[in-house]
């Protein structure tokens, strides 16, 4: 009887079993869509939430289907090629964000420095330095020199010395002052210390203005004065040697001379007038004398090529508009140091912002133990403490 009631039990049991384990349990989905950046779907409800069905990249952006609007992400790193920087994408995406063109070089965003390379096979030269210049495409140059002599050894540059004849001349006492080109014929203007055998030491206001014939200058030691507009509107002038003894630069003298890469302003010249180099929009590097004390309205007004200067220590005053449209102006060699910099007056809110924007190195004849920018001469030239 125990064991007829135990196979019954038995029985029942295994019934229960079988049917127990013939059921499927049923998920239950939200009707809502569930989505990321890729995919959507629709997420199970009941206990098993870890269940998902209709999961599907999504059709666009918004998404046809779930509505889902992308949301890219960047990287916080730079990427960059040889002229603009950008940040990529990591959501898998083919786009970027923050594309820009280089500010500078080494570049003041994503910090990208182009490496020139340069051609030394053969200098390049104006009549008063000789440099390398680079064959990668991008503007630039290293060992800017000063040339050695009318016949440099370095480079093999050389100028003509032989005075320009045919020129118009006036008397004043015991010296005579250059009053035109006359009959001179040729680009070059030779300016001679002597003629019938009493010394040249002036030249006449406007003399050469709009010559555009000219394209060296090359004044003597015996010339101490050139008068305002002396050489206005020179267009094709190139180089320009000045004299020793020299003065001033007066008003306007080398108004519009566009083909000017340089000039060395020596430290006989005092003074520096109002326009004097304006609109040279050649002009790349200026060495002013040791002696200017102020730079004068306009002075290197839209020398829009100007990319180095050399500022004298005893400069107090840079009157307004002297550096306007300068806006290639990178890099300043001042023979002072920073708080001497730092009480000019550069009137930069009227005209003179080029000033600031560029980098200011101060004068160290012996290598700095300290770091900050600063610079020395190397064979005549502004060069930085690296």
């Amino acid at each position: 009887m125990k064991t007829k009631i135990f196979n019954i039990f038995f029985l029942a049991l295994l019934v229960f079993l079988i049917v127990s384990c013939g059921e499927q349990h049923q998920h239950t989905f939200s009707d809502e869509w569930s989505s990321d950046n890729q995919y959507h779907w629709h997420q199970a409800i009941c206990e098993h939430t870890d269940v998902i069905k209709d999961k599907a990249p999504h059709d666009g952006s918004p998404c046809t289907i779930c509505k889902h609007v992308h949301e890219h992400t960047f990287a916080n790193t730079w990427e960059s090629d040889e002229t603009r920087h950008w940040h990529s994408s990591t959501c898998g995406c083919d786009v970027i964000e923050d594309e820009s063109y280089h500010s500078g070089y080494p570049c003041e965003i994503c910090g990208y420095q182009h490496e020139h390379t340069y051609d030394e096979s053969s200098y390049l030269s104006d009549i008063n330095y000789h440099w390398y210049r680079t064959d990668c495409g991008h503007q630039g140059e290293k060992n800017r020199s000063v040339h050695h002599g009318n016949s440099c050894s370095d480079c093999g540059f050389e100028y003509n010395t032989t005075p320009t004849e045919g020129l118009e001349y006036e008397l004043n006492g015991n010296e005579y002052t250059v009053t035109g080109a006359g009959n001179m014929t040729g680009y070059e203007l030779i300016i001679p210390s002597t003629y019938n055998n009493l010394p040249v030491t002036a030249i006449k206001r406007g003399a050469f203005h709009y010559n555009t014939t000219i394209s060296l200058v090359v004044l003597p030691n015996s010339i101490v004065s050139v008068e305002p507009l002396a050489f206005y509107q020179c267009r094709n002038i190139k180089s320009v040697i000045l004299s020793n003894q020299l003065k001033a630069i007066e008003d306007s003298t080398f108004v519009g001379c566009e083909f000017l890469t340089s000039i060395i302003i020596p430290d006989s010249v005092q003074s520096i007038g109002d326009a004097a180099f304006m609109r040279c929009i050649r002009l790349r590097h200026v060495d002013i004398s040791n002696k200017v004390v102020e730079i004068v309205n306009s002075a290197f007004q839209d020398c829009i090529s100007l990319s180095t200067i050399k500022l004298p220590e005893i400069v107090r005053n840079v009157y307004p508009h002297a550096f306007s449209k300068c806006g290639n102006l990178s890099e300043i060699y001042y023979g002072g140091n920073q708080w001497e910099w730092n009480h000019i007056n550069l009137n930069v809110n009227y005209g003179n912002h080029a000033l600031l924007d560029a980098k200011c190195y101060f004068f160290s004849e012996k290598e700095p133990t300290t770091t900050g920018n600063y610079w020395h001469y190397v064979n005549g030239v502004p060069t930085k403490w690296e």
